[in-house]
């Protein structure tokens, strides 16, 4: 039984519905461990995001 490739747009679909899941828990309120543990148990990836407040280093928040 041969396996077909999952094509680029079906994975950026993946990764979208990551992104709405990950929205949705934090505008329900919950804190981001809550939000790590959900993403976990929903994609089976432990999400990562940098939470520093250093200004200098370069993660450049959107004005």
């Amino acid at each position: 039984m041969t396996r077909k490739p999952i094509p680029a747009p079906a994975t950026a679909d993946v990764i979208d519905l990551a992104a709405r899941r990950r929205c949705a828990l934090e505008r329900a309120g919950h804190d981001p461990v809550s939000v790590a543990v959900g993403m976990l148990a929903d994609t089976g990836q432990v999400p990562g995001w940098d939470f520093t407040t250093d200004p200098d280093d370069g993660s450049g928040w959107a004005a």
